[in-house]
């Protein structure tokens, strides 16, 4: 069932420290707008913008406060923790629709983030639905985002990447199992943007944005096993920049190891916060 979800809004990167991550994506090439905090829970983040989602890089910074379970997730590593979509609808709207669509979201809940420039606080709105990690399991902590103030979030320069950056193209999640993956996909997405492969479930969002779900044979062959982390779990992002090399110049300017595969440049998870980057020219 088609519940409203248009594509990716930001994936979230667990992070051990913001200020080494901060060093780690600033050597890729990124521009980082200045931090977050937010204002009900004891984390902070930055995100790394593009014209129609982000990049989250979210750490604690107050651990006597409420995490959201980020605590419990760095625990045991660094990497992707979920996914953050996006919708046209009002969230309170797209709750309904999931609840018709047999699945247990939490109710709408909003959340705010003081975005620390030179000039003050600036307090940046959401409405947040987050989807039970048990309903799509492969997806792990995935929600939907709804922002309330869009128009405080993104300014010119925080689009502009020295490495070109402009979008995420994919994402990818690993499971023990296939099986049962594509019924729990199609409660969240249209059923005809849900396509089962022999080794892989790929979901088309309708902003063209890809989500696929790897079995451990199909992931191994990409090379998208992350060792020592139990399955289900989410492996990579892809980034589409406008010009490879001048991506490719900016890493090897700062010692950055990467790979080639195919078409496209992989920065492996020891050099990226826990997660595969691959990026590509489109």
């Amino acid at each position: 069932m088609d519940i409203g979800i248009k594509g990716f809004d930001h994936p979230v990167i667990a992070v051990k420290s913001l200020p080494e991550s901060h060093t780690v994506y600033s050597n890729l090439g990124f521009t980082i707008p200045p931090r977050g905090s937010h204002i009900e829970w004891g984390t902070g983040n930055w995100c790394i913008m593009f014209e129609k989602n982000y990049l989250e890089h979210r750490g604690i910074l107050d651990a006597d406060r409420y995490t959201h379970g980020l605590e419990n997730f760095l625990a045991e590593r660094e990497g992707l923790l979920g996914t953050a979509f996006r919708s046209d609808l009002d969230n309170r709207d797209l709750y309904r629709n999931a609840l018709n669509a047999s699945l247990s979201p939490s109710e709408p809940r909003e959340l705010t983030r003081n975005f620390e420039l030179e000039t003050g606080k600036v307090p940046v709105s959401f409405r947040l639905v987050f989807f039970n990690k048990d309903d799509v399991p492969a997806l792990m902590s995935s929600l939907v985002c709804e922002h309330l103030t869009p128009e405080l979030l993104r300014k010119p320069e925080y689009l502009v990447h020295p490495n070109t950056a402009h979008d995420i193209f994919e994402m990818t999640s690993v499971v023990d199992s296939l099986e049962g993956v594509e019924e729990q996909l199609k409660k969240l997405f249209a059923e005809d943007s849900v396509v089962q492969e022999m080794d892989q479930i790929k979901v088309t969002l309708p902003d063209g944005g890809v989500h696929r779900v790897l079995n451990q044979a199909r992931a191994e062959k990409e090379g998208l096993v992350i060792q020592n982390v139990v399955a289900p779990y989410l492996s990579s992002c892809g980034i589409s920049v406008e010009k490879i090399e001048i991506l490719k110049t900016i890493l090897e300017q700062n010692n950055v190891p990467f790979i080639q595969v195919g078409a496209l440049i992989r920065v492996t998870p020891e050099n990226a916060c826990g997660l595969y980057l691959d990026f590509a020219e489109m």
